[in-house]
């Protein structure tokens, strides 16, 4: 077909039944394993130029020949598939197919060969619901929504998993602490929590993630700052949150707007800031610093 592709690959445990009965745990070009390259062929990139190494050819054709996802069609409707010809046809705890969104940046979400796809694949995801998630599963759903620019909905789901998945002693449980929002490994639940309980760190350092995403993160080269703080969050602020390049940021926000920035260089560099929908590009020498306020 002229391009490249994964003859066979998974999607991080996700199981599909076929209509003969048995299972299929593969399938070619899983949209996951697409986004995992397109990651992998961009940062050996960065690293090349950052090494003065030259750029090998297959990297640049990998670029150029892979499909940033895999599209399946329902009725005229596109949306990003599991693998081809497998739509995300249950409920499921892995939410792989979305990998090029969160964690590894590959597309732009608005650009118009991406939007409309991302859009009907975000709506079909939301449909399929949240009733086999675990503790890890909210909040990386929150950090999705966050990247998206989705300014309420990461809230909402951070305090369902707190009330769902942090036990009295503040550390996170892979099973939930009662039924009725997820159906997660529900004969383990109604086991007595002193002897079933399973503390995670998945969920404790994914939520954690979850709430640094909502104040800043950077997609595309571009820092956002408070890009997906919801409006009842009108007074917040982080302090030296590390991002991309060797920056060391610190903000506040008061009554809804960023009141001040500060950056800081640890190598120099270019950044690029997104500030109250205005954006800013900011050099900085080693050890340099600037205010934006």
């Amino acid at each position: 077909e002229g391009r490249l592709s994964i003859p066979l690959s998974i999607s991080a445990e996700y199981s599909a039944t076929l209509p003969n009965g048995t299972f299929q745990r593969a399938g070619r070009d899983p949209s996951y394993q697409l986004s995992v390259l397109h990651m992998l062929t961009d940062a050996l990139t960065t690293s090349a130029s950052i090494l003065g190494k030259p750029v090998k050819p297959i990297w640049k054709t990998i670029k150029e020949q892979l499909p940033p996802y895999t599209l399946i069609d329902h009725d005229g409707v596109a949306r990003i598939a599991v693998w081809k010809d497998q739509d995300l046809d249950q409920c499921h705890r892995h939410h792989s197919h979305l990998a090029c969104v969160y964690p590894f940046d590959t597309i732009d979400a608005e650009a118009p060969e991406h939007k409309e796809v991302l859009d009907n694949s975000i709506d079909h995801w939301i449909a399929k619901g949240m009733g086999q998630w675990s503790e890890w599963c909210m909040p990386w759903a929150a950090t999705i929504h966050a990247r998206l620019g989705f300014k309420e909905s990461p809230r909402m789901l951070l305090k369902i998993w707190r009330e769902l998945f942090v036990n009295e002693g503040m550390a996170t449980v892979y099973l939930p602490r009662f039924r009725g929002i997820t159906a997660h490994r529900r004969d383990d639940m109604r086991k007595p929590q002193e002897t079933s309980e399973i503390m995670q760190l998945d969920g404790t350092m994914a939520g954690v993630s979850a709430i640094y995403e909502m104040m800043i993160h950077t997609k595309n080269g571009i820092t956002h700052i408070f890009p997906a703080v919801s409006e009842k969050w009108q007074n917040c602020s982080f302090e030296n949150i590390h991002v991309p390049g060797g920056f060391i940021m610190s903000a506040e926000m008061k009554n809804g707007q960023t009141s001040f920035v500060k950056i800081k260089s640890s190598k120099g560099g270019t950044i690029e800031v997104m500030v109250n929908d205005e954006k800013h590009t900011i050099e900085l020498m080693p050890e340099g610093k600037r205010i934006i306020s």
